[in-house]
């Protein structure tokens, strides 16, 4: 053999071993740096999703943008990104600074930029990997509008057939709002099977099935298959009432002033709201702890500007009794009416006349509201009724009319979702 030849040979078989040492020093430092970026990218963007969800949660909690903007950099922090570090960067925008939410208050940005350090990198000059991650959520706070808005019937049963059932002998006529069943009852979650009687309304929209008899719906608008609203309601804030002093009778007269009502203080042994002989209500809230809510044949009572908390009894008029209820026209309980809180499972009997009225929204939603007729003149009962089933019946005409000036507006639930 040549010796120049065989040193010439040795000396390419060390260049080219030399060339594979730097490949496999490239796919050693491409696997390392690479599969230690994407790690960091992947624990940045988590991070920056929990940050934005707990800035978005101090938000909806009626926390200053401050407070929101700390408890999004804490809860980055907490998942190993801190502000403090040099080589981190945490930013949280309320309104977003660039993206499609620019400038729109109701979104929250957070941007987590983060350096990672390199250990092959550094052959080629260099030294640190940069990831920039974004999540953005969307607020929208705690607001007031119509409760349902502003339907005039609603029924929350989620599965009980009939859940608004019409079976009076008379027309029933709701103008200004239509009429919402929550049931999911496949066949009949709204029924009706009157005879002669027409039901007139706006609209009907059921989430379940409807059925009815041909030529008694007089309604322009029915829909099947609309989107549940669950029970109990995400979209239904119960308003928070108290009764800081007791309820009085002065001079055991004819008039009740507002408080905290109980049939011990009255000495009503059979647990009635109001008591015997009171045919007036002062202006204001009363909450009733221990009694029925009854008003019998004969009797009369009229209340101007009252909210009526029934915690745990019933109510049940008579269509005998003449009376008079108008809701609050100013303050936080405009419009309310009678409320029951969502475990008060009681019925709620409504016997009307043409003789009374009332105005506001009965808000009962765990209860079985039965309505019986409210008299020939039509807005005799200007109102909504919220409750778990509602029954129409009875023999003289039913005239129910939604107006949102003289019905609740409750809270709307504050709204929270991620965007990307």
């Amino acid at each position: 053999m040549n010796t120049n030849q065989y040193i010439s040979e040795r000396g390419q078989a060390l260049v080219i071993i030399a060339f594979a040492l730097i490949v496999v020093i490239g796919m050693t430092g491409l696997a390392v740096d690479g599969g230690n970026i994407y790690a960091d990218r992947r624990s940045a963007q988590n991070a920056a999703d929990a940050a934005v969800l707990a800035s978005s949660i101090s938000l909806v909690r009626g926390n200053s943008w401050l407070d929101a903007e700390a408890s999004g950099k804490a809860r980055a922090s907490s998942n190993g990104y801190d502000d403090e570090d040099a080589s981190t960067t945490v930013e949280l925008n309320n309104p977003p600074i660039s993206g499609e939410y620019a400038g729109n208050s109701e979104y929250i940005q957070a941007i987590i930029v983060s350096n990672v350090d390199t250990f092959f990198a550094p052959i080629v000059g260099i030294d640190q990997l940069t990831n920039q991650v974004e999540a953005v959520s969307r607020v929208v706070p705690v607001s007031v509008g119509p409760t349902f808005e502003g339907l005039a019937l609603v029924g929350l049963s989620p599965f009980d057939c009939s859940a608004i059932k019409f079976q009076g002998s008379a027309n029933a006529t709701i103008t200004g709002g239509g009429l919402y069943i929550n049931s999911n009852c496949e066949d009949e979650a709204f029924f009706n099977e009157s005879a002669g009687a027409i039901l007139t309304a706006p609209s009907l929209c059921a989430v379940g099935g409807i059925k009815y008899k041909e030529g008694a719906l007089d309604i322009p608008l029915i829909e099947e298959g609309c989107d549940p609203v669950g029970y109990p309601p995400e979209d239904l804030i119960m308003p928070e009432i108290d009764c800081p002093v007791p309820a009085t009778r002065p001079d055991d007269g004819p008039a009740l002033t507002p408080g905290n009502y109980t049939k011990a203080d009255f000495g009503q042994q059979q647990g009635k709201f109001p008591p015997d002989g009171v045919t007036f209500l002062n202006s204001g809230v009363y909450c009733v702890e221990e009694g029925d809510f009854i008003l019998n044949g004969g009797d009369s009572l009229t209340g101007v500007d009252v909210t009526i908390y029934i915690i745990k009894g019933k109510i049940t008029w008579s269509g005998n009794a003449e009376i008079h209820l108008d809701a609050p026209e100013t303050g936080k309980y405009l419009g309310l009416l009678i409320v029951m809180p969502l475990d008060n499972l009681s019925p709620v009997i409504i016997n009307g006349t043409s003789d009374s009225t009332w105005e506001g929204t009965i808000l009962v939603p765990g209860s079985n509201v039965t309505i019986s007729g409210t008299g020939g003149s039509e807005g005799s009962f200007s109102s909504q009724v919220i409750g778990y089933t509602i029954f129409l019946t009875g023999a003289s005409e039913i005239n129910i009319d939604y107006s949102a000036d003289k019905s609740y507006s409750g809270g709307i639930p504050p709204k929270l979702e991620f965007v990307e």
